[in-house]
């Protein structure tokens, strides 16, 4: 598709998918489009639109500049080959909470509690740091990663002295639950800048109903006590992230309001908002949300308080695809520009497909893993699933502009390749919205700079 467009009152906005540009047409224009992209004629366009050829020229060199070219998709893996965005370390199969929505079975995901071991740990990341010319960020995940300080303080011991070497900067991060905030954790979150994120739902209440000990008992002020215990200390969290459940919405706790909470509890810091899914295999039904509207109706409150940080992560990636206008090729970057390995030293495509045996990408044991074909087989397949090949999402307007996380395709249709419509439904709406939305606030300014 390239060219879609959105009916608002009084006016039509033409989309263009491939550049990510948009305008307001009139009906001429309208046609002028249409007949561009059927292929038809200058001299029929001319004759049935009744204008000049200096009016066509001016249309078709702009309107061939929206349209773009075939190879509009950014295909970050061709370009960056030996670069690897994120390499995330399963450290911990084991966690203190029983969150009611967790997706890994209460951290040992599909199979035992055990923690990796540092000779694991240190297997993989000499096989990837040997391999890749640059990697990012290694992230320590779980479970809760916080169960596993001997391989924490090990990696980040590894990191540094690769750093030393080379030169490059690799960053660390963990996501945590924020339950064991030690002051050995502490020293080294300072001594090795590591970025944290921390699961927490917004407000007491809510983590309170989801997010709990295994004895039933609520997290909520163990979790900000610890928040503000590394704040004292420390520079982090960096960033929290929250799962919108039922609670939320039977509550009329409005995705915004989430936000607004966490900055004012908090501060500044970044706020990543995921949805409980609406059709979970096994749902847990007290949690599970009824739709997604709330991320909808977020839109136009978020964009007038920008100015304020209110703002979420499932929203700056879709602003971020219209300002810097570089469509990506992938849907998600497991796989892609990630991977991970599990305890026991399995690759997998990302940390949300652990012990999923048709996703396995080889064992770290195998020190030419990362040339053999079963971990060719893994990569290709996700290639394979790109925003081209998969005729889904080519003959979608949003695609260029849109993001999706395979790995919980897989947990809530059983393949990673089976996209969630919900959500798909939801990018179509978002972006239709945030783009009358962005319209309306360009048409403001400039009928104030008129004004002025």
């Amino acid at each position: 598709m390239r060219v879609h467009y959105i009916e608002e009152d009084s006016c039509t906005i033409a989309y263009f998918p491939r550049t990510l540009r948009y305008f307001v047409v009139n009906e001429t224009m309208k046609d002028f489009i249409n007949a561009v992209e059927e292929g038809v004629s200058k001299e029929s366009i001319i004759s049935r639109l009744e204008i000049s050829e200096d009016q066509y020229d001016a249309f078709n060199e702009k309107i061939r500049v929206c349209l773009g070219d075939n190879d509009y998709l950014v295909d970050e893996y061709s370009t960056k080959k030996l670069f690897l965005e994120k390499l995330s370390l399963n450290i911990s199969n084991d966690c203190n909470l029983r969150c009611k929505y967790c997706y890994a079975n209460g951290g040992k995901y599909h199979s035992s509690r055990q923690i990796m071991t540092q000779e694991t740990a240190h297997r993989a990341l000499e096989i990837f740091f040997n391999h890749f010319d640059t990697i990012e960020k290694v992230a320590l995940f779980g479970g809760e990663p916080t169960q596993n300080m001997e391989v924490i303080r090990y990696v980040c011991e590894y990191v540094y002295e690769k750093n030393e070497k080379t030169g490059q900067k690799t960053y660390l991060g963990m996501v945590t639950n924020g339950t064991q905030v030690t002051d050995e954790l502490i020293e080294l979150i300072n001594k090795y800048d590591i970025q944290v994120t921390i699961s927490f739902d917004g407000t007491k209440e809510a983590q309170d109903v989801a997010r709990v000990f295994a004895n039933g008992e609520g997290t909520a002020q163990v979790v900000m006590d610890n928040i503000r215990k590394l704040q004292q200390y420390t520079s982090q969290p960096a960033s929290i992230e929250v799962t919108y459940h039922k609670y939320h919405q039977e509550n009329q706790m409005k995705v915004m309001d989430i936000v607004r909470s966490i900055k004012q509890q908090i501060g500044d810091v970044d706020i990543h908002i995921v949805p409980m899914g609406c059709n979970q295999r096994e749902p847990i039904k007290e949690l599970m949300l009824d739709n997604l509207d709330e991320f909808l109706d977020a839109i136009d409150e978020a964009l007038s308080e920008k100015g304020e940080g209110l703002s979420y992560t499932f929203l700056d990636c879709i602003l971020e695809s219209l300002t810097k206008k570089t469509p990506s090729k992938y849907i998600c970057d497991a796989a892609i520009n990630a991977l991970s390995v599990s305890t026991n030293g399995d690759i997998y495509p990302c940390s949300v497909l652990t012990d999923m045996k048709d996703e396995w990408g080889g064992s770290i044991y195998n020190e030419n893993v990362l040339d053999e074909q079963q971990f060719e087989y893994m990569i290709n397949r996700y290639l394979k699933f790109n925003k081209i090949e998969n005729e889904k999402c080519s003959k979608c307007f949003a695609h260029t502009a849109c993001f999706a996380c395979l790995g919980m395709n897989a947990i809530t249709n059983g393949s990673p390749f089976e996209l969630d419509e919900s959500l798909c439904e939801l990018n179509r709406q978002m972006l239709e919205k945030i783009i009358i939305k962005l319209n309306d606030l360009q048409r403001e300014a400039r009928r104030n700079e008129l004004l002025a």
